[in-house]
């Protein structure tokens, strides 16, 4: 049983909280209000979805309120009772987030925080799907007479899928198609094997097979008669071989003793060009004029070395002697800035001279309390007269001198006399304030200049003394600058005679570079000569050895043996290729046996395959014939348990005695609604009026409940009195209030019709709402 829904941000819902007991619960109000909001959130908070979001009518985020205000998250939360325990399944929606769950028992969680794992949760509880609950326990809107109002083959649809009876029609039709493709497969399959077959030889295979021996036979010949000659020609090529390695390093030795005659004839032009280069020189003059130019460079280079370590400590004085300058001219500048300073300093002083501001603040003081106190003054005055004119209000104001009392007249001319005195005091109010700010803004000003001053006395006491260090740093710039001049002369002149040094030594080295050239030439005589003597003795060997190779190399002899080898070469290739397309023969004879055995073994398979199709399309039109038996049998059970509960519930909810029973019968696979009186059974259809009809079609809903829920005691009517006249409403109602509580132990009433208030055994809840100004849904619980 459901004990508490609470609503939050739920559609038109802003903060709902509703509580339900056992019998009849309903909830009443305008189209549009928010009652059939509070029924999709308890599907919602079950199952995680509602016949609207199911079909996607609205998407999750449009659950969330919008109006009269945008909110972020919806949230709903359903409390019921199983038994001794109280549960209760609570849903959060998150804009453009998704959802959380959670499922308590007792206060304890359970489940959480995915949606798929509650809803199982729940399932399990109430031993109830979505689909059933929709179908079995909810009446949609304005559809409890839905069940004589569908044409014949809806009508049979509908109940089909509501007992889950189609889910035999879709088996059964599933059978009729896989029989189709069964034969057509089985045609296919008759088809190819038929093809197969008579394309299939057996003698084929064995005369393929005695061809590939004859072929085999031949190529084992062949191998053998073609090794006998590779054994042949390894043979001769060795030797072949072994005369061409000497024809080789014949060649080789030629083209050597070539090179060795060249090399010979350049050697000996190098040698006389050497001796024609140092044929007017000695080596022993070479060698001491070269150790005295060397002596001569040394000694320059000593020069050079004192005279650029002096150039360099003079350089590092010039850059010590810059920086001070820098630093002293940085100094100069600031020290002209700051005298700069003091002069528009004084200036200033000049022009603002601090006794003559002085004075003038002192005056401005005087004047502002002057007018303060003028002001102060005058407000006093207006005060007494106000005091006045409230007296004279009085009637038994006297008159100050004679002490009689004042009549009508008098009064109003003093009250007149003392209002025109007061507004004069406030225009002289207002003249002296506006005198005041004005005072007040030029005393502003002094003040600025009076402190403005002070800061420049105290300015110009820092700056006194500034001119002698003005003048003391100009005397010391220039001292430096002197200073500067001279070593920069002394730099320049020492750099001159450091560049002449440099090209004297360079002079030196070139010298020394030409004695080395000539005394390099020397050695390279030398070891060109050294040389010479090796080639001879090269040539020498060389010749030697070319004639012990001719010796032995006999040119004919390997002129027989290469025609040999290309002989039996040319024998072993026809040989290689015979074998090659003897191979070739029997690698194709080889697939072709491969394609005729496996076309064996598809033959084979195809009929194998062929008879199971057989048996299995055999086997499908027995399970279609009996799954039409059972489909035929579950709805005449089904018929029998809903008539046995109509014949139990039907007295209890029909209040009179012309109609005794209700019961629903199969014709043409098709479902009639008949009530039985004395006279047999009619149909409802067309011949009951709107109550009986109201009544016929409640008690099938809740035989329906009884029969396909028994695990949930409970009834939801949404809108219910469609098309029902006042009588079958008034009827409807007597029969929510007094009579279903003791078959269901709890039944919801979703309506606008204020007549079916009446039905409440429960909680009654009254729904309203300014659609007009979006206004949130506001519910009223009616005692």
């Amino acid at each position: 049983m459901i004990k508490k829904v609470i609503l939050k941000n739920w559609r038109s819902h802003e903060n709902t909280e509703l509580e339900f007991s056992e019998g009849t619960n309903v909830l009443v109000g305008r189209m549009g209000s928010g009652k059939s909001s509070v029924l999709n959130a308890i599907c919602f908070a079950f199952f995680g979805t509602f016949p609207e979001l199911q079909s996607r009518k609205i998407k999750l985020d449009d659950i969330i309120m919008k109006k009269p205000k945008r909110k972020d998250e919806a949230f709903v939360s359903v409390e019921f009772n199983i038994g001794e325990d109280v549960w209760s399944v609570s849903r959060k929606i998150i804009r453009e987030k998704g959802t959380y769950a959670e499922l308590r028992k007792n206060g304890m969680l359970i489940e959480a925080p995915q949606s798929t794992r509650v809803t199982e949760a729940v399932e399990n509880i109430l031993k109830m799907n979505y689909e059933l609950f929709i179908r079995a326990i909810y009446s949609e809107q304005n559809a409890i007479d839905m069940f004589l109002t569908l044409p014949k083959n809806q009508r049979r649809e509908k109940i089909d899928e509501l007992l889950k009876l189609d889910k035999f029609e879709t088996a059964r039709t599933s059978c009729l198609n896989i029989q189709k493709r069964l034969k057509v497969m089985l045609e296919e399959k008759k088809k190819t094997y038929e093809m197969l077959y008579a394309n299939y030889d057996e003698n084929k295979i064995n005369s393929l097979k005695k061809e590939n021996e004859e072929y085999e036979n031949f190529i084992k010949n062949s191998k053998n008669e073609l090794e006998k000659i590779l054994s042949e020609m390894k043979k001769i090529s060795d030797e072949a071989n072994k005369l061409k390695i000497i024809e080789k390093n014949i060649i080789s030795l030629e083209e050597k003793y070539k090179n060795i005659l060249k090399q010979i004839e350049i050697t000996n032009s190098d040698i006389l060009k050497l001796k024609t280069k140092i044929k007017e020189i000695s080596l022993n003059e070479i060698e001491e004029k070269l150790k005295f130019i060397k002596n001569e460079k040394n000694q320059l280079e000593n020069q050079k070395n004192v005279l650029k370590n002096s150039i360099e400590d003079e350089q590092r004085k010039l850059d010590v002697l810059k920086r001070s300058l820098a630093k002293q001219e940085n100094i100069f500048a600031e020290l002209k800035q700051k005298m700069e300073e003091k002069k528009k300093y004084t200036d200033y002083l000049k022009v603002n001279n601090p006794t003559n501001i002085n004075a003038e603040y002192i005056v401005k003081n005087d004047k502002i309390l002057k007018i303060k106190l003028e002001i102060s003054k005058l407000k006093s005055e207006i005060e007494q007269l106000k005091e006045i004119i409230k007296n004279l209000k009085n009637a038994k104001v006297q008159c100050p001198v004679c002490e009689s009392p004042l009549s009508e007249k008098h009064k109003l001319e003093i009250q007149e006399k003392r209002e025109k005195e007061i507004e004069e005091k406030n225009k002289l109010i207002l003249e002296n304030e506006n005198k005041l700010k004005i005072y007040l803004s030029e005393l502003e000003s002094l003040e600025k200049i009076k402190n403005e001053v002070n800061l420049i006395k105290n300015k110009l006491d820092e700056l006194s003394g500034i001119e002698n260090k003005y003048e003391n740093v100009f005397i010391d710039i220039e001292n430096l600058n002197e200073k500067i001049k001279n070593l920069e002369s002394s730099i320049k002149e020492k750099k001159l005679n450091f560049e002449v040094l440099e090209e004297q030594i360079k002079q030196k080295i070139e010298e020394i570079f030409n004695l080395s050239q000539k005394l390099e030439s020397f050695n390279q005589l030398a070891e060109k000569e050294n040389y010479k003597n090796n080639l001879n003795d090269s040539k020498l060997q060389i010749e030697k050895e070319i004639q012990n190779l001719k010796n032995v190399f006999d040119k004919n002899l390997l002129e027989f043996y290469e025609n040999k080898l290309r002989e039996y070469s040319k024998k072993s290739g026809e040989l290689d290729t015979k074998i090659n397309f003897y191979m070739k023969l029997i690698n194709e004879n080889k697939n072709r046996i491969n394609e005729l055995e496996k076309n064996k073994e598809i033959i084979l398979k195809l009929e194998n395959e062929i008879k199971k199709i057989e048996v299995g399309i055999l086997k499908i039109e027995v399970l279609e014939s009996s799954l039409k038996k059972v489909q035929s049998a579950l709805r005449e059970t089904f018929v029998k348990n809903i008539n046995s509960v109509m014949s139990i519930l039907w007295p209890y909810l029909y209040p009179y005695k012309d109609f005794f029973n209700a019961r629903l019968r199969i014709d043409d696979n098709d479902y009639i609604l008949e009530l039985e009186d004395n006279n047999g059974w009619i149909q409802v259809d067309g011949i009951a009026s709107g109550g009986e009809r109201a009544i016929a079609c409640l008690v099938v809903r809740m035989a329906f409940a009884y029969a396909l829920a028994p695990g949930l005691n409970c009834l939801v009517l949404d809108e219910p009195t469609h098309n029902l006249d006042v009588n079958a409403i008034n009827e409807l109602s007597n029969v929510l209030h007094d009579r279903i509580s003791e078959f269901i132990e709890q039944v919801f009433v979703i309506t606008h019709e204020q007549a079916l208030e009446n039905a409440a055994t429960g909680y009654l809840y009254r729904f309203e709402r300014n659609k007009a100004e979006n206004e949130p849904t506001k519910v009223e619980i009616v005692e």
